[in-house]
C-alpha cells in the first residue's frame, strides 16, 4: 500500500508506538535511571606514586601521561577548528536549501524540502534524537531552531507522520523554549541570497516588459501565477514561525479532533442500542 492514500488524508508513521512514546517522557526515564549517589573520587592517592620536592608536593608525570595529554589537546584544536557537523545537522541544513513544488487547489506551492532530513530522523533512536536536539547551536540569530520549526511546518503540511511531528516538537520546546521566548524577533533582519537574486530577476523582467513598447497588451504571454510558500527561515522572525506553526497545528488537530467526536458518538450510539 501507499505511504499516502491522498495529499488530504493525515497519515501515521508505520513506526513502533514505544519510538514516539519514549520521546514524550524521556524526563521521567531519565530521572528513574539515575544513579542515587554519585561517584566518589579516592580520597588519597595511592602510596607508590612518586613526588617532586617542594613546597607543595607535586606527582612526576609518566611519559604516558604527556603523551595522552598531548593528543587530549590536539583532538581539542582539530575539533574547534574543524566544527564538524552530524548528519542530522547536514540534512537540516540542506532540507533548507532545496525547494519542491506541490499542487494544492490547483495552484503550485513551491516549498522547502525535508523529507531526507525526516527520513534519517526515523531511523535515530529517542536518546539520539534529544541529543541532536541539544546540541542545536544559537548562533546566526537561532538559525537551526528556526530551521528545525520550518522542517515541522513542513512535515504538517505535507499531513504524514503526524504523531512523530508532535512528538519532535513537544520535545524541542521542552529544550528550547524558554530561548525562544527571549528572542521572539531572532532571524528577522535574515535575508536569504536566493530571495535577493528572485527579486533581482523580477526587477529585471519588469524593466523589459516597460521598454517593449511596441507589443500589445494581448500579444504579451500571460504569466502563470506561483504561489511560493513562505516555509523558510529567512525574513520571518520566531515569533512569527511559532504563529505559523500554530495555525498549522490547530488546522490539522481540529480534522482529527472532529473525526475522534463522530468516531466515540457513533460507538455510543451503538452500545445504548445494542
Amino acid at each position: 500500500t501507499p505511504e499516502q492514500l491522498t495529499e488530504q488524508m493525515i497519515t501515521l508513521s508505520l513506526l513502533p508506538k514505544s519510538k514516539w512514546q519514549t520521546l514524550l517522557s524521556l524526563d521521567v526515564i531519565k530521572a528513574r535511571n539515575k544513579p542515587k549517589e554519585a561517584p566518589k573520587a579516592p580520597e588519597k592517592a595511592p602510596f607508590f606514586l612518586g613526588t617532586l620536592p617542594g613546597v607543595e608536593p607535586k606527582f612526576v608525570a609518566t611519559k604516558q601521561d604527556e603523551e595522552r595529554a598531548h593528543l587530549t589537546d590536539t583532538k581539542v584544536i582539530r575539533m574547534n577548528k574543524l566544527q564538524p557537523e552530524t548528519v542530522f545537522m547536514t540534512l537540516l541544513k540542506r532540507g533548507h536549501a532545496t525547494s519542491t513544488t506541490r499542487h494544492v487547489d490547483q495552484t503550485v506551492v513551491v516549498e522547502r524540502d525535508y523529507s531526507d532530513f525526516f527520513d534519517h530522523l526515523k531511523t535515530l533512536n529517542p536518546s539520539a534524537v534529544d541529543f541532536e536536539l541539544r546540541s542545536m547551536s544559537l548562533d546566526h540569530d537561532l538559525a537551526e531552531l528556526r530551521y528545525f520549526l520550518e522542517a515541522i511546518e513542513y512535515l504538517l503540511k505535507i499531513k504524514r507522520d503526524f504523531e512523530l511531528a508532535e512528538a519532535y516538537l513537544n520535545l524541542f520546546l521542552k529544550i528550547h523554549g524558554d530561548v525562544l521566548v527571549a528572542n521572539p524577533d531572532a532571524g528577522l533582519d535574515d535575508v536569504d541570497e536566493e530571495e535577493e537574486d528572485e527579486d533581482e530577476e523580477e526587477q529585471d523582467s519588469d524593466s523589459e516588459m516597460d521598454s517593449d513598447d511596441g507589443e500589445s497588451d494581448e500579444e504579451k504571454p500571460k504569466k502563470v501565477k506561483v504561489k511560493i510558500n513562505a516555509t523558510k527561515a529567512g525574513p520571518l522572525s520566531i515569533s512569527m514561525r511559532l504563529r505559523r506553526l500554530m495555525a498549522e497545528h490547530q488546522r490539522e488537530w481540529k480534522r482529527l479532533e472532529e473525526l475522534f467526536q463522530s468516531t466515540l458518538c457513533l460507538i455510543e450510539f451503538m452500545r445504548t442500542k445494542a
